[in-house]
């Protein structure tokens, strides 16, 4: 868990405890000082690893989740993707040419 996000959950859980009930992401944003789309963004962070789950649809429903989920073991490296390459057919570089020049 990177620094940010650790940070959020643990003021997401104290807001919490004193609340008695989930704060909004709204309210979360405005505690931490973040965008609404940041908070989304930790919260999507904390279900994937497992530590919270919600109701979907359903405001003020974050609740601890069953636990950190264990990651596959592999001797992979992980690797992001980024963008898309067009498919079709090659387009050799001299025909988008649309200047010359001699050296």
């Amino acid at each position: 868990m990177t620094g940010s996000v650790a940070r959020f959950s643990s003021s997401f859980w104290s807001s919490r405890a004193a609340r008695g009930y989930s704060p909004s992401y709204r309210e979360i944003a405005e505690e931490l000082g973040l965008a609404v789309s940041t908070v989304s963004y930790h919260v999507s962070v904390l279900k994937q690893e497992g530590l919270l789950r919600r109701e979907a649809g359903q405001p003020h429903t974050i609740v601890e989740g069953p636990g950190p989920v264990p990651r596959a073991e592999s001797d992979g490296v992980e690797i992001p993707l980024i963008g898309q390459i067009a498919a079709g057919v090659p387009i050799e570089a001299k025909e988008l040419a649309e200047e010359t020049f001699l050296t």
